[in-house]
């Protein structure tokens, strides 16, 4: 993987982290449903996974 993507990849990463959080605020606050949290916090957990798996097993390479 190309250094360029790695950060971008790092960016969402962090992105969808604080996004994330936004939306458990929302939820705590009665701002949006449990339906709405779980569909937009999906993706983004998601993402957060593969994104980890990626970079724990480029670990493993060195």
């Amino acid at each position: 993987m190309s250094l360029y993507l790695f950060e971008i990849e790092k960016d969402l990463a962090a992105l969808c982290t604080e996004m994330i959080g936004i939306f458990v605020e929302m939820k705590n606050r009665g701002i949006i449903s449990e339906d709405v949290y779980e569909k937009h916090v999906k993706l983004k957990a998601e993402f957060l996974n593969d994104y980890l798996k990626k970079y724990v097993a480029g670990l493993g390479q060195n």
